[in-house]
């Protein structure tokens, strides 16, 4: 009797251990670019995101995932975004269009390159791969993503980006340098300069003069 409880405890232990590494395993999706799901894979869990959403990437000027992470904002979800520091000096309109709306966006103060490329979305969910989110990236270049639900690898991630955030420095707006105003005026003429000793000019081109060679005396019959 007592053989057939401990063996039933045992089965019903397995079989609990069992649902529970089925109920937490990690999922995995892929996306490829050039024109292919990468885009459509990232928008999508920006679109479900309820709580947070932090953005570590090279740049940000995708306008379709630059409005997916807006509309997060809207709805109360919480956006970080780090960016490299490159991004301050560049004309696109996606990280000054997330700071205009509030969203807490830096650069990288610390790394010689920040080309991070993932983003967690509840603590549960990264997306990470080659894919930059932009318009190259997702019309013409070979890229990768692998979005992976599993809130161990997403504790991972969000311990680096904690230590990223804390070098970093809010964004500061692109402004573009004046242009320095030139005082001397350039002077053109028509007339071309004169041919060089021992060549021929052509207009634009000088090409060697080749020497008249003596003529050579036929072969004997």
């Amino acid at each position: 009797m007592h053989t057939k409880l401990i063996a039933a405890a045992l089965l019903t232990a397995v079989a609990l251990l069992g649902a529970r590494r089925t109920a937490t395993a990690p999922t995995i999706e892929t996306a490829f670019s050039p024109r292919g799901t990468c885009a459509t894979l990232t928008e999508n869990a920006l679109n479900a995101a309820t709580a947070t959403i932090d953005i570590a990437a090279y740049e940000f000027t995708q306008m379709r995932l630059i409005n997916a992470t807006l509309r997060a904002q809207t709805r109360g979800v919480q956006v970080r975004i780090i960016l490299d520091r490159a991004q301050e000096r560049s004309p696109a309109p996606g990280p000054d269009a997330a700071r205009r709306a509030g969203l807490a966006i830096r650069t990288d103060a610390a790394e010689k390159l920040h080309h991070n490329k993932y983003v967690i979305i509840d603590g549960q969910t990264v997306i990470t791969g080659s894919y930059n989110w932009s318009d190259n990236a997702e019309q013409w270049n070979a890229e990768n993503l692998v979005k992976i639900n599993d809130s161990a690898t997403a504790a991972a991630f969000a311990a680096d980006f904690a230590k990223h955030w804390a070098h970093s420095r809010p964004y500061t707006q692109y402004t573009p340098r004046p242009r320095k105003q030139k005082t001397t005026a350039r002077h053109f003429t028509t007339t071309p300069p004169p041919a060089k000793k021992g060549f021929l000019q052509w207009h634009a081109f000088t090409v060697p003069c080749i020497p008249t060679l003596p003529a050579v005396p036929p072969l004997a019959a």
